[in-house]
């Protein structure tokens, strides 16, 4: 197909590219643009040079010099405000590596995968022709501020610019961080940045739900799927359509589960425990872990393509540790904003106080830093917290008496799961399985591991 001639000014959209222009023409005709194509990064700049374009696409998987790194750079610092958008199969390695390399040095200014979701793509091209032609200053680092997203350590400041960037996508993302570095207020931060913001933000701990009634709450049940099914019950998943759904501790999700959740990834569709019928969905997946999920992928515990499928683009958050005076940042805030709701009148934090909050290794992280303080406010004898306030005096803060591990929770929990199952099915191997969502064979082997013995019925 031969490109289309330039309807005006900031409606060519150029685009490096080997394939599928025949669809790229159609969506971007449907946006009232006009396609400029090449087979070359490096005549991106000429074509760029002669037209005032409303976007670049590139195409990194069958452009052969998309890897020239140097070009792209060069591309980003001569095309000025012109969004760049990359375009890229999800299980191509060495493109989608490059991607997020170039999207976390501000080369790309988003980044679309393969199968292509034209209609999204469609949307893309509209916002990026909407902000050529908008005279507003993007939002600062202060609307983030108000989402929780505070400091001024370099690592936040990142965080901050690739949140910003990330929101204006609609792919999969993966927040990683150790636990209380505010995985959720990245993920809220993302949502609320992002044209999903009207519509619903609901967070799932995958973690804290019953193992057995996970299908269930998630993508919810038809009546008389199960017993005690009476009426329909809409999953978690489809009460955020249109939003963002927030998956939150994703590597303790089940492995018999993890297969429904990548077929929702890819398709775009769920099926309600008991249906006949897929339902279409349109929900964001904002997934985060605090553990290694390529370690769980090797020891068989993580699908490999799930985990592909939700590390499309990854945010690392910071520990509180690596965040140098960030720490002393919060500790201001959250000191005024505590003393306030217990109506107390601490003025500040002692020079003690704040080496004590400096030397210390905050193992649990900001919300360790925030118990602390809530604790320090409210025992203080004077307007002013010290370290002996804080308990930080070089001794670590006392443990609670009996804490079990996770996992031995995680038995304890699954173990008394099956046993409800059994005991609402009559013991009936077939109907217990069918409760909790997975096949007899995996019932037989959760069994055995739990020394629970089964009986036919």
């Amino acid at each position: 197909m031969q490109p289309h001639s330039a309807p005006g000014q900031g409606n060519t959209v150029i685009v490096a590219s080997l394939r599928g222009t025949g669809e790229l023409c159609t969506t971007l005709a449907e946006a009232n643009l006009s396609g400029l194509f090449c087979t070359r990064v490096d005549q991106i700049a000429r074509i760029a040079a002669r037209k005032d374009a409303a976007a670049i696409i590139v195409d990194l998987d069958s452009i052969p010099g998309a890897s020239d790194k140097t070009a792209l750079r060069a591309l980003r610092s001569s095309s000025g405000k012109t969004p760049i958008i990359g375009i890229y199969g999800y299980d191509v390695a060495t493109s989608r590596d490059l991607a997020q390399e170039y999207l976390k040095e501000q080369v790309f200014d988003q980044v679309c995968t393969r199968p292509l979701d034209l209609d999204r793509l469609l949307q893309t091209l509209r916002n990026a022709k909407a902000q050529r032609q908008s005279e507003h200053p993007p939002a600062r680092d202060a609307a983030l501020d108000d989402l929780g997203i505070a400091g001024e350590s370099p690592a936040i400041v990142a965080i901050r610019r690739m949140i910003r960037k990330i929101a204006a996508t609609d792919v999969p993302v993966l927040v990683t961080g150790e636990s209380g570095t505010g995985k959720e207020l990245a993920a809220r931060a993302i949502h609320q940045l992002s044209s999903r913001r009207a519509a619903p933000f609901v967070a799932i701990n995958c973690a804290g739900l019953p193992p057995g009634l996970i299908a269930s709450e998630l993508f919810g049940h038809e009546r008389g799927a199960f017993t005690g099914a009476v009426a329909r019950k809409l999953g978690r998943l489809e009460t955020a359509s249109g939003g963002t759904s927030f998956l939150d501790e994703i590597g303790d999700f089940p492995l018999e589960l993890q297969g429904h959740l990548l077929r929702f990834l890819q398709e775009k569709v769920i099926e309600r425990v008991g249906a006949t019928a897929s339902i279409a969905l349109d929900t964001r997946i904002v997934a985060a872990t605090h553990i290694d999920l390529k370690k769980a992928v090797e020891a068989g515990r993580f699908r490999e393509d799930l985990y592909y499928r939700l590390n499309v683009l990854s945010i690392e958050m910071p520990p509180l540790r690596a965040r140098g005076n960030d720490i002393v940042l919060l500790a201001d805030r959250f000191v005024q904003r505590f003393s306030s709701e217990v109506n107390r009148s601490i003025i500040g934090l002692r020079d003690d106080a704040i080496a004590a909050l400096r030397s210390h290794s905050w193992p649990g992280n900001v919300r360790e830093l925030i118990a602390v303080l809530q604790r320090a406010i409210v025992l203080a004898e004077g307007p002013w917290l010290t370290a002996a306030d804080l308990g930080l005096l070089g001794a670590p803060l006392p443990a609670p008496a009996v804490v079990p591990t996770l996992e031995q929770a995680r038995c304890e929990a699954e173990r008394d799961c099956i046993q409800r199952a059994l005991t609402l099915s009559g013991s009936n191997v077939r109907r217990a399985a069918r409760l909790l969502g997975v096949s007899r064979n995996t019932l037989y082997r959760l069994a055995e591991r739990h020394a629970i013995i089964l009986r036919e019925i």
